[in-house]
């Protein structure tokens, strides 16, 4: 629970309220109807995500953001957090579900899963590995 809380204050210290010019692939049209907090909390119960996946999570948000200089806006956050949620739980955790049972937690098609998965890993050009000194970083601020 305490880690669903540091991941939500910190996304909602990065959305900026106007949608940013670039065009990415986590926007969307209209902003979904569930919180951040609810959202997470979703994951957690459904795909069986952990403290320890949250903390990698969190740390893939901040790459994500240094690589890439794009803005979080509420038409792009449920998206990009639904993929670095996915990414984070196929590399951290012992149960990896099908991206189709990933897509059903996430609200979207298998389809739309599987292109959001290959975005992140090419705006992170496939550097997803969390190195223990990111974690002790982490854990100290």
């Amino acid at each position: 629970m305490e880690e669903r809380r540091k991941l939500v204050n910190k996304i909602t210290s990065l959305i900026y309220q106007q949608n940013d010019i670039i065009v990415t692939p986590y926007d969307t049209r209209t902003i979904p109807n569930i919180s951040i907090s609810d959202y997470i909390r979703r994951w957690e119960r459904y795909a069986e995500m952990n403290d320890y996946s949250l903390i990698i999570a969190n740390i893939i948000l901040d790459k994500y953001i240094k690589c890439t200089n794009n803005r979080i806006t509420p038409n792009r956050i449920h998206r990009l957090l639904l993929a670095i949620l996915l990414i984070a739980s196929k590399i951290y955790e012992d149960i990896s579900f099908s991206n189709a049972y990933y897509a059903y937690v996430g609200g979207v098609t298998l389809k739309e899963i599987n292109f959001l998965e290959k975005s992140i890993l090419k705006d992170l050009d496939w550097n997803v590995y969390v190195f223990n000194e990111e974690i002790a970083n982490y854990y100290m601020s």
